[in-house]
């Protein structure tokens, strides 16, 4: 309905004539509503009374800003002067919203490579309490949150630019506009199929912007000149650590990431594995504990071994032209300098059985252990300050070898160097050996002075002395100190060493001692970098980042200029009057939005001076008619 009289300015209206100035004010709709309500409009710049008898038919349409034309009606004023300096009045792409978008993408990169640097300054550092554990974690995550923030926030502006872009070619309903102004915020928008057509490229942007968001063991020589590496031994550290395993009979206590907490861990380390020598290697360990009976001199002699273990040097190996086929023995603990050996431990120990008379024997047993490479699979428990550790699942892999002289400097050999520094540090418990000695005098073999025993190895200061592969010789020697034969109840002290080992075998507790061990080493936790992973996803991220500035930056200049989706952006793109007609006022603001307000469709058009407006498409039977013409009514 239009006011009677009222001018109908039209785009190129030859009557409407540029002023010299801008106006001082603007011609602003009032409805009845505002006026029942107490707006109180001005005549022409004076105070009217809230009931004015002016009709809403008489109100028009406003004049664009700049036009001296006025039309009759209630008008209010607003002050409207423009300065030619004012960003409000700036023409072309305002210089702030690309240079945030560019902005924002640098200073996501510039997180990701900050990120990347905390986690290799803290690799290969003790993990500490769960304070600093904490701190370290928190510092990663805030460099990540930042990043993705300043990923998300650069796509952002491109996915603006470019959805501006696409509102110039594509006609959209109401709730698609909705759905494709929230479209890289929103679940529920993605799924829209038929919307994301429309937006072709802008859609990939919109998915971006949602998707966003051991050698300290080993101590070792390098030659600078050859890059070459030589094993000379484990660190005080290994020593220390398997001592204290070995001598408590357990692991070590674990400082848990937090007080009451359980998890699992799956990780390679060394593992020990026992088992009967075979029938070459049981005549090895013979000659070579007859040899070392035979070097004692003198007015001593030794009259029964019971325990007798040495790391084989394979050194100077024959085919048997000698009985121990030219195997040597280290059988003492070693120093830290090269020298050759082996990852292995042969022994020989005596043990009681039960001959075909029935009677109580002592027996040799051959046993010999290996180095091993391990999987290990264990769930970890703490409970208000106690552990509870499991074996859930332990898998050999292969057998490590000893390191030979001048390797070429790699991480696998310096994983072999770990290894072999732990299985060192072992053996040196447990070389050495028991035996029964007797004094004699004058060197006439006929006369004894005394009867001793002497222990020779570290393994007397460990759990493992109460093994029951070790009876024989508490009880020979208990009969001879004593002068007895037969049974006897084992003293307290013996009683209770035997208790402590679970009255378990050497081929038992040995394996039992290097699982122990290597579960121990978690006592210091490492910070570890696997940066493949991360670097990875800030590649992908970066590179995805990229393509929707590129993008942007071609919306930019497509558009010629810069866009925005805040409610004042939005307010002043839908001045059409006939996007009003639908509205019911009783609904205005709240939900639910009437169909037919969301099946309106609607089109964005520029003006031809920068500026534009979205204008509502209308169907008249099957054919689309766009309403061009501009109407003074007021709805």
């Amino acid at each position: 309905m239009t006011a009677p009289n009222a001018p109908v300015p039209t785009v190129g209206d030859s009557s409407a004539k540029s002023p010299e100035r801008p106006s001082s004010q603007l011609l602003v709709p009032v409805s009845p509503s505002q006026q029942q309500f107490g707006f109180r409009p001005t005549e022409k710049g004076q105070t009217s009374s809230v009931g004015s008898d002016v009709e809403p038919s008489q109100i028009s349409e406003p004049p664009s800003p700049g036009l001296k034309k006025e039309a009759s009606g209630t008008i209010f004023e607003i002050p409207s002067e423009l300065d030619e300096g004012d960003d409000e009045n700036h023409q072309g792409i305002w210089w702030k919203s690309p240079t945030l978008m560019i902005g924002f993408l640098i200073l996501g990169i510039a997180a990701c490579s900050a990120h990347h640097g905390w986690y290799a300054h803290l690799s290969g550092r003790q993990v500490g309490d769960d304070i600093s554990q904490q701190w370290a974690l928190r510092a990663g995550n805030a460099f990540a949150f930042l990043s993705n923030t300043c990923f998300v926030a650069s796509a952002s502006f491109a996915y603006t630019q470019w959805l501006w872009k696409v509102l110039q070619t594509q006609e959209f309903k109401v709730k698609g506009l909705e759905a494709v102004f929230g479209f890289d915020n929103s679940i529920s928008a993605v799924v829209k199929v038929k919307y994301m057509r429309k937006l072709g490229w802008a859609a990939l942007i919109a998915l971006i912007v949602c998707q966003t968001q051991t050698t300290s063991f080993a101590f070792s020589a390098v030659d600078p000149t050859t890059n070459t590496i030589i094993f000379l031994g484990p660190r005080t550290l290994i020593y220390r650590l398997s001592t204290a395993t070995a001598t408590a009979g357990q692991i070590l206590t674990i400082i848990p990431p937090f007080v009451n907490s359980s998890y699992s861990l799956d990780f390679y380390g060394p593992y020990v594995q026992c088992q009967q020598a075979n029938e070459t290697e049981a005549g090895i360990i013979s000659s070579l504990r007859n040899q070392s009976i035979s070097q004692i001199t003198g007015d001593t002699l030794e009259t029964d071994n019971c325990y007798f273990a040495f790391v084989p040097d394979f050194g100077l190996l024959n085919s048997g032209t000698t009985p121990d086929h030219g195997v040597q023995m280290v059988s003492q603990e070693r120093l830290q300098e090269p020298g050759n050996a082996s990852n292995e431990i042969w022994m020989v120990y005596s043990r009681w059985a039960w001959n075909s008379s029935g009677q109580q024997t002592a027996v040799d047993r051959y046993t010999t252990c290996q180095l091993w490479n391990a999987s290990y699979t264990i769930d970890l428990s703490f409970q208000e300050g106690s552990q509870n550790i499991t074996k859930h699942d332990l898998e050999l892999k292969n057998l490590v070898p000893y390191p030979t002289p001048y390797q070429q400097n790699s991480p696998d050999v310096i994983v072999q160097h770990s290894y072999s520094a732990v299985m060192w540090a072992l053996t040196d418990l447990l070389v050495g050996s028991m035996g029964l000695f007797s004094q004699i005098s004058n060197g006439t073999n006929t006369s004894t002075i005394t009867n001793f025993s002497e222990i020779t190895t570290t393994l007397e200061r460990t759990s493992l002395l109460g093994s029951s592969d070790l009876d024989v010789f508490f009880d020979k020697n208990h009969w001879m100190t004593n002068n007895i034969s037969g049974n006897y109840t084992p003293s307290a002290q013996r009683q209770a060493d035997i208790e402590f080992a679970g009255n378990k075998t050497l081929e038992e507790l040995i394996p039992e001692l290097a699982f122990n061990t290597t579960v121990g080493f978690m006592n210091n936790w490492l910070l570890s970098y696997k940066h493949t992973i991360l670097l990875l996803s800030y590649g992908l991220a970066i590179f995805f980042a990229l393509l929707a500035n590129l993008s942007g930056a071609y919306a930019y200049l497509r558009n010629g200029v810069a866009h925005d989706r805040g409610f004042a952006a939005v307010m002043a793109a839908t001045r059409d009057p006939h996007i009003g007609e639908g509205f019911d006022e009783r609904m205005a603001g709240r939900l639910p939005v009437q169909r037919k307000i969301r099946d309106m469709k609607m089109r964005y058009e520029q003006n031809g001076v920068g500026g534009g407006k979205f204008r509502r498409v209308l169907e008249v039977g099957t054919k689309k008619k766009r309403v061009l013409r501009r109407v003074s009514v007021w709805t």
